[in-house]
């Protein structure tokens, strides 16, 4: 349910997410008790307040980052761009002693380069505070205090404010700094897409590094994914005060002790990739939690219940050779489990045939810049 903070200033904000997945996130808000207000082309936009947006960056699953809308114009060169962001007063966020970063997207718009748009983005907010204040924010593009977002779509510049700080991605779960073929913000996005009743028995047969297999057992045990990172970007904002960090550290608290570790039981993973496992494993010894991993080849797998849920990300053309002979052979693999709901992501058109029957869902989306498939089956 929504907190009881009407006396809040209510914001538009905008939470991004993977192409394809705006749908769920849309869902997901709903489920949060955030208004979401319609979905758009790489996430949702919803309105609130600060507490309803650090909800969203505390218990979002699928969202990237929560953007805080501050203000629209038509620009078409850089001197048009800057004179718009000079209007815009961000003391409740940035004073001189914090550090700042801006980060820019261009599409179809007479300016064409991101770097340059960022760049006279950064100098209209840090001359606006060397006219009234007469001192400067410092640039750092690695952990800035606060991280300002320009989008630049069809000569329309959108200014935004970052209130994740670094991608809702990165759970803070990882020990090592290996890249997963998968975010966790697209394994969650499987997950939920697959209907899983968060109940029954799950398995990630190609788990690897066990992406889908640790966001599966956090949804298992009722875990807020944000519960692992230390903070978020707006918790460094000049207009979070001692009321607002009370606020936050609550519903943090709120999210620990909602936490059921032992539910996490119910999912497993397998792979026969053991540097793989081991990543994994550490993973879920860390965070404590009850899922499996095995070291076992899909080829020779064979089901160990009579029902459950599947959700994998088998290799494919871009990360392993095999191709389509070796898609063929997982399908025949995974047409033994009989009574289960299967969902498999793919780049790989030969999977609309691997299990010997079309899929019954088949739904389009992004891993990155890649266009893959999510093709469902129900055995």
């Amino acid at each position: 349910m929504p907190d009881n903070h009407d006396n809040l200033q209510q914001l538009p904000y905008f939470a991004t997410a993977a192409k394809g997945t705006e749908g769920l996130l849309r869902d997901e808000l709903r489920g949060l008790g955030v208004r979401p207000i319609r979905g758009d082309r790489g996430g949702v936009h919803f309105g609130g307040n600060i507490r309803d947006a650090f909800r969203v960056c505390l218990d979002s699953r699928i969202a990237m980052r929560v953007l805080e809308f501050r203000g629209v114009s038509t620009v078409t060169d850089s001197d048009q761009l800057y004179d718009f962001v000079s209007t815009l007063n961000f003391d409740d966020v940035l004073q001189s002693h914090l550090t700042l970063a801006v980060t820019a997207t261009v599409q179809s718009s007479s300016m064409t380069h991101s770097q340059y748009v960022a760049r006279r983005v950064k100098d209209a907010i840090v001359d606006r505070q060397r006219r009234f204040v007469h001192s400067r924010s410092d640039v750092d593009p690695r952990n800035p205090d606060v991280h300002f977002y320009a989008h630049l779509a069809k000569d329309r510049a959108s200014i935004y404010v970052d209130l994740a700080g670094e991608s809702l991605h990165r759970r803070g779960y990882r020990l090592s700094n290996t890249e997963a073929p998968l975010k966790e913000t697209l394994a969650s996005a499987l997950v939920q897409l697959s209907r899983w009743d968060k109940l029954s028995p799950l398995l990630d047969p190609c788990c690897g590094s066990g992406t889908v297999v640790l966001e599966a057992a956090l949804m298992a045990a009722n875990w807020a994914p944000g519960l692992g990172r230390r903070q978020f970007g707006l918790e460094r904002h000049v207009r979070v005060d001692a009321t607002l960090r009370n606020a936050f550290e609550d519903m943090r608290e709120a999210a620990r002790a909602a936490i059921v570790r032992e539910r996490s039981e119910v999912v497993q993973g397998s792979d026969i990739d053991i540097t793989a496992l081991t990543v994994a494993r550490d993973a879920a010894k860390q965070l404590k939690l009850g899922a499996r991993f095995m070291r076992q080849d899909i080829l020779n797998l064979s089901p160990l219940r009579d029902s459950g849920t599947i959700v994998t990300n088998p290799p494919y053309g871009v990360r392993l050779e095999g191709g389509q002979e070796l898609a063929m052979r997982i399908g025949q693999s995974l047409s033994k489990f009989k009574g289960h709901r299967i969902l498999v992501l793919t780049t790989d058109r030969t999977w609309l045939s691997a299990l010997g029957r079309p899929p019954a869902m088949e739904h389009t989306l992004f891993n990155g810049n890649l266009e893959c498939r999510a093709l469902g089956w129900d055995l």
